[in-house]
């Protein structure tokens, strides 16, 4: 018998089918970051301090999303195991069990935000750069958090299609948040047909198209006859559904919660004079520390070489 391995000779058959799953997931994944760098760019037009304070504020945000991993983790994967055994009516319990959980979530993670978005710009150093700087974010994180019930909805239900199989219409549904976010706060910041709000226009845009993919997310999984659905006489947190799906989403909720609190505390010079004089002190040799430090890919590794470099410049006890 030989022990030779065949040379493939040929792409496996299993590819395409892995490419078609792939994809939409990839996309998707692009279009969450392109409403954030939308955002960005359109502070960036606005000014220095808007750019800055939207900037900061968008990484709370992001925090924020954080909290959502825990239910669409769970999610995915209890849909997945029922829809993929042929049992769709538990698969649907499990879909629609997600929808008062993302809520109840998405109320938390605003309530939070809501309250707290003075302690949060402090602790993303906005009140030792300016206090326009420090007001924008603060009112940016305020009214983000108005619409995180909403996120946390269309999260939901991305999670419980991608459970089912279904790649394409989560990213149909961001797309179209997509296009509406940019055309509304492009029209706000802009004051297109309508009095320019700044940089209240940015979130305010961005909260029209997360109502918008709240919407149609519903529509969607509340019509559906072939695929996976959310069940109305459902739609009330049952025990026994939500501890094990939290099961499942906490540990990742907690990893991803660990990777993000590393780089909070110990931030890089508070006061951007001092953060534009470290840098124009940089030496190559400084410079050279950062660019190693990039090609790793992790943002801790960034942030330690700044706080040294901070510290050796006496920025930074």
């Amino acid at each position: 018998m030989s022990s030779e391995i065949p040379a493939l000779t040929s792409p496996p058959r299993e590819l395409p089918a892995l490419w078609k799953l792939a994809l939409p997931s990839l996309m998707e994944q692009f279009l969450v970051f392109f409403i954030g760098l939308v955002d960005t760019w359109l502070a960036g037009r606005i000014g220095t301090d808007a750019s800055v304070a939207v900037g900061l504020a968008s990484y709370v945000d992001w925090l924020a999303n954080l909290m959502f991993l825990s239910v669409g983790v769970g999610t995915s994967a209890v849909v997945a195991r029922y829809w993929g055994a042929g049992e769709k009516e538990q698969a649907n319990r499990a879909a629609s069990q997600a929808v008062p959980l993302g809520i109840i979530v998405g109320l938390c993670s605003g309530a939070i935000i809501l309250l707290g978005a003075p302690l949060f710009a402090d602790l993303q150093g906005l009140r030792g750069m300016s206090e326009e700087t420090y007001q924008i974010g603060v009112r940016f994180l305020r009214i983000s958090a108005c619409s995180h019930v909403f996120s946390a909805v269309v999260l939901a239900g991305n999670a419980a299609l991608r459970g089912s199989g279904d790649m394409k219409t989560p990213m149909f549904i961001l797309a179209i948040m997509n296009v509406t976010n940019a055309a509304v706060s492009a029209a706000l910041v802009s004051g297109w047909g309508v009095p320019s709000l700044g940089t209240n226009g940015i979130i305010l845009g961005t909260t029209v198209a997360r109502v918008l993919g709240a919407f149609l997310m519903f529509l969607r999984m509340s019509s559906s006859s072939s695929g996976v659905r959310w069940e109305r006489s459902w739609m009330f947190p049952r025990r026994e559904w939500v501890v094990r799906m939290l099961r499942i989403g906490l540990p990742a909720l907690a990893d991803g919660m660990r990777r993000v609190l590393a780089e909070f505390p110990d931030p890089f010079p508070r006061d951007s004079d001092a953060r534009w004089a470290a840098m124009d002190g940089f030496t190559p040799e400084n410079w050279s520390r950062l660019d190693m430090a990039l090609p790793e890919d992790s943002d801790v590794l960034v942030r330690r070489a700044m706080l040294s470099l901070a510290r050796e410049s006496g920025l930074l006890p």
